[in-house]
């Protein structure tokens, strides 16, 4: 039976059995504590992964504040992409929310990808497409959308995590401080 890095992928991608068998060799399982992270301010990414369960979110330290800017959930891939692809050191954090179980592959693992799988460069140009559409949609919201814009975004794109995620984070990532982000529910819950 596949394991779940191969059925993720599979789900993209077409793969034979052998296919399926050679990603599942390549991808390592580790877990992420909660408030753990998975990236370091400072540390070169060198693995991307695939979660199998938890939550992770990505931060940028600014100010000694925490910037919160995206989310990642069970079946979403995770790394920093920046960082991963230009070998320097990582300008970002990738932090555990709650224990988080993921499937990882290092870069010279994921090259194995895509030389050895028929459809691996493929699967690796959708993952980063839909990386890139991710981070567009990001900065322009940041950039056009009010903070209660940005927190009804968040329950739409993010339904699962309304209960998961602290309410401190959930207030970054809309960009305004907590108290601010109770009087944006208590509108939207009394309209």
């Amino acid at each position: 039976m596949p394991l779940y890095s191969s059925k993720v992928i599979g789900k993209i991608i077409k793969l034979s059995v052998a296919e399926e068998q050679l990603i599942d060799e390549l991808f390592t399982n580790e877990t992420i504590e909660k408030n753990n992270n998975l990236l370091a301010y400072g540390q070169v990414c060198s693995s991307v992964g695939i979660i199998e369960s938890g939550c992770l979110r990505y931060f940028t330290p600014k100010e000694g504040k925490e910037m919160t800017y995206a989310f990642a959930k069970e079946g979403d891939f995770v790394s920093n992409y920046e960082s991963f692809l230009s070998e320097e050191p990582s300008n970002k954090v990738i932090e555990a929310i709650e224990e988080t179980k993921i499937w990882s592959l290092h870069k010279a693992r994921l090259s194995r990808i895509y030389e050895e799988v028929r459809l691996g460069e493929r699967f690796g140009r959708i993952v980063i497409e839909r990386e890139f559409v991710s981070l567009l949609k990001q900065l322009s919201s940041s950039y056009t959308e009010t903070p209660t814009e940005r927190y009804l975004k968040f329950l739409t794109d993010y339904p699962s995590l309304v209960q998961r995620v602290p309410q401190y984070i959930i207030a970054s990532f809309v960009g305004v401080e907590p108290q601010s982000l109770s009087r944006i529910r208590n509108r939207i819950a009394n309209q």
